[in-house]
């Protein structure tokens, strides 16, 4: 009897684990699509998008959206989108802005910092706001 309690919890906890490490659900659904064809193998590389996302942060270092997240449980969160550095922003960006954002996907990686979790690297082509 314990151990079938034993293996029953181990069940729940595991479906609960990996329902918060697929949690995007914030991130914008042009985004969501794009997740599902990385994770089905499906994604290809040096392919290009335009999305409007909205902006959260932008510097020589990172770039960041508002709807770019991807939950991994209710504190941690990670960017699912990487930019290599070598972009120059436009001049006026704004936190909260909508803008439009062109990139190339160069690969798809694996978070130090949240390991085992797929972002993708990309290159930016450019932001129009």
């Amino acid at each position: 009897m314990k151990k079938i309690a034993i293996l029953i919890i181990s069940f729940v906890i595991s479906i609960n684990f990996a329902k918060a490490q697929n949690d995007i659900s914030s991130l914008n659904p042009n985004l969501q699509n794009l997740y599902h064809k990385m994770d089905q193998g499906l994604l290809k590389i040096n392919s290009e998008y335009t999305f409007k996302l909205k902006l959260k942060f932008a510097s020589e270092k990172a770039i960041l959206f508002q709807d770019g997240y991807v939950k991994v449980d209710k504190e941690t969160r990670y960017s699912f989108l990487k930019f290599k550095r070598n972009y120059v922003l436009p001049e006026g960006l704004t936190r909260g802005q909508n803008v439009y954002v062109q990139f190339k996907v160069i690969e798809v990686r694996s978070g130090a910092t949240t390991p085992g979790m797929p972002y993708l690297f990309v290159e930016l082509k450019g932001i129009i706001p």
